[in-house]
């Protein structure tokens, strides 16, 4: 049988190892062994779903290795010049006086929120 101060110690150095933002470490420990229980299912949640963001990254990684990404393509990202139609329907928001001071504009899309 694990004591709550052991427990306590155990969650003290996950903190330093996988540190998270809090006020004070005090509110995420364990004050009784229902808090025990609760903050383990807690930290299993957060380590699974870790887990699952690292195995992602690295099959994505895998699949990729010879082609060389970018930071654009690392965040599903196109950018285009703009057209001509483009530039007009910009300078419509400038307005007369900033109009002119338009001197190229550029169109990124995100290839996963934008079809």
């Amino acid at each position: 049988m694990t004591s709550l101060s052991e427990v306590n110690a155990i969650l003290s150095q996950l903190f330093t190892i996988i540190p998270r933002k809090m006020e004070k470490v005090e509110d995420y420990l364990a004050h009784t062994e229902m808090d025990a229980a609760e903050i383990i299912t807690r930290e299993e949640a957060l380590l699974d779903i870790m887990t699952g963001k690292v195995n992602q990254k690295t099959r994505h990684n895998i699949r990729n290795d010879n082609i060389s990404n970018t930071i654009l393509d690392e965040n599903n990202l196109t950018i285009r010049p703009c057209t001509m139609d483009e530039i007009r329907h910009i300078k419509k928001f400038l307005g007369k006086e900033s109009e002119h001071k338009l001197k190229n504009a550029f169109y990124v899309k995100n290839i996963v929120t934008e079809a």
